[in-house]
């Protein structure tokens, strides 16, 4: 909630469907502008530096920055989700599952949904949008988000590297970091535990392993 007095800077954190830069920079940076004028008198702060979202567009780059992914405990693990989401990103660009039209017209809000149910449940989040899961070739009309990643993991094996397969194997056999962190904490951790358990996150940073 830290960006709710100037919600033009995170939007919905899913990007609006804007497909050119002129619409970008008139629907997004524009209203970013006009919402921080009143509390930036001296026009320090850029649009482009502002702007918010899980993913945006870098058009000095010609690129699309994706900010919604939490680091992980080690590299290993960073650079295996980086091989699944680039698989994934890759597959829908050749439209293998769902064509660009299409694509272009799911709706901000209800993606915004999806996303809030995975923040708050994780891998346990049930997704009922049928059409959604059609879009990744996945088979059913439910499914938890656990079941959706382990499908892509085995759909695109293929593409990832032989590290990454380890490291993503170890992910969806033992839920992400965030879950396995609760499991070694405990219901009602007292701060030794707490000391001990990140002091260990800290030697899997070292160590470049990921936490068991």
């Amino acid at each position: 909630h830290n960006q709710a007095r100037i919600p033009s800077i995170a939007g919905r954190i899913i990007p609006e469907r804007v497909f050119t830069e002129e619409d970008y920079r008139r629907r997004i940076f524009a209203q970013i502008e006009a919402e921080i004028r009143p509390h930036d008198p001296d026009e320090v702060l850029e649009s482009v530096f502002l702007n918010s979202r899980g993913a945006i567009a870098r058009f000095d780059r010609n690129a699309i920055e994706i900010r919604l992914i939490d680091i992980q405990e080690a590299p290993v693990a960073d650079l295996a989700v980086l091989e699944l989401v680039v698989a994934v990103v890759r597959m829908l660009t050749e439209g293998s599952t769902i064509p660009l039209q299409l694509q272009q017209q799911w709706p901000e809000d209800l993606l915004a949904d999806i996303l809030l149910d995975v923040i708050r449940e994780g891998d346990r989040a049930q997704i009922r949008d049928a059409d959604y899961l059609a879009a990744f070739g996945y088979p059913g009309r439910r499914a938890t988000a656990a079941q959706l990643c382990r499908y892509l993991a085995e759909k695109l094996a293929a593409s990832f590297s032989e590290t990454a397969t380890g490291a993503l194997r170890h992910v969806l056999a033992n839920g992400p970091l965030s879950r396995r962190l609760l499991g070694h904490l405990g219901t009602s951790p007292d701060p030794a535990r707490v000391t001990s358990v990140y002091s260990g996150l800290g030697r899997c940073l070292i160590e470049n392993r990921q936490l068991p």
